[in-house]
């Protein structure tokens, strides 16, 4: 009854061992994960936890699939904005003005109505 008050949140019996390693090397070692090394120890360096660094030095494929998917929606949403760009109406493009050049701002015409009352 007492390692139930003492583990909890860990219903699996050989998840407390883990849990009893872990925090006896941290109480030993609080800054070990500063010292994880590996391919991807820069990842603990930047808020990774040292389980999901070890998932990443033991199964690299896992980060590769992930900048492969990044790289793979940077170019979609460059297409599709492409795709808008190059489909645009030429009364849908905006002019450019000249740099020196002011607006005048248009006198309404006598009797008109605003947009919203026609």
């Amino acid at each position: 009854m007492g390692d139930a008050v003492e583990h909890e949140g860990f219903n699996d019996p050989s998840l407390w061992l883990v849990q009893d390693f872990r925090k006896e090397t941290r109480e030993r070692n609080p800054n070990l994960h500063l010292k994880m090394s590996g391919q991807f120890g820069f990842m603990g360096k930047i808020g990774a936890t040292d389980e999901a660094v070890a998932v990443l030095n033991d199964q690299p494929y896992i980060f590769t699939i992930l900048v492969v998917v990044l790289v793979i929606l940077i170019l979609q949403i460059t297409f599709h904005w492409y795709i808008h760009h190059a489909t645009l109406k030429p009364e849908q493009i905006k002019k450019k003005e000249p740099k020196g050049a002011k607006k005048k701002p248009a006198a309404p015409a006598s009797g008109a109505k605003p947009p919203a009352a026609r």
